[in-house]
């Protein structure tokens, strides 16, 4: 069934539309179908103009994952895109009924399917805290466990940030790299480009940590 679903592009997409839309050719007999009106719906200016719009939507992302060299291990597609968007906003404090309406689900139990279950979100981690030290007569409360993963948190991000490093013996080292620039190609205009160098955060995990999970089937 199709239906009609309003987005919210930032302004670095719609610059990116609109300098596609004025440069884009038009193409003689092309089969005119409508993805994405500009200003309203009664306008007939097109954005994409295709037949096989999912297939080509492929197409790109697999371009994307060779130029950025991700492992052919990790999916990337418009659906996992789809999750991974549904799944960062639910984390960040979307309520559910906004991300239904954000989706275009009809139901909400729909919306609910899309968040990855195994994704760990702050307060679920407080939870699991909290029940371990119940069990163990432990007397902190939700609120002062919570403070504590946030001030973890947040001290780690600064830590990064001035580019110091953090270990976490028998589990895992937090640091910093910088990049080399390289040359990559434009998917849009094929022209190629130049990425600087830039601070990127890196994590080594120790070899006990990979030893556990590689017990898990």
């Amino acid at each position: 069934m199709e239906r009609n679903l309003t987005i919210l592009p930032t302004n670095q997409l719609l610059a990116q539309v609109w300098d596609y839309a004025i440069t884009r050719p038009a193409k003689r007999g092309e089969h005119k179908k409508e993805l994405w009106n500009i200003n309203n719906p009664n306008t007939k200016t097109y954005i994409f103009y295709a037949v096989k719009v999912k297939k080509n939507a492929g197409k790109f992302l697999e371009q994307v994952k060779k130029e950025l060299n991700i492992s052919e291990n990790i999916e990337l597609s418009p659906h996992t895109l789809r999750r991974c968007f549904a799944t960062y906003q639910a984390i960040s404090g979307m309520p559910l009924p906004v991300l239904q309406k954000v989706l275009g689900h009809s139901k909400i139990s729909t919306t609910a399917l899309y968040i990855r279950d195994r994704d760990l979100s702050n307060l679920q981690l407080t939870e699991r805290i909290a029940n371990n030290l119940s069990r163990k007569r432990a007397s902190l409360t939700k609120s002062q466990i919570e403070s504590v993963i946030n001030e973890l948190l947040t001290e780690t991000k600064k830590a990064l940030v001035k580019g110091e490093t953090i270990r976490f013996p028998s589990y895992y080292s937090l640091t910093t790299a910088i990049t080399k620039p390289r040359v990559a190609m434009n998917l849009q205009t094929k022209k190629k480009m130049n990425i600087p160098a830039k601070r990127v955060p890196k994590i080594k995990f120790s070899a006990d940590l990979k030893a556990e999970v590689a017990k898990k089937k």
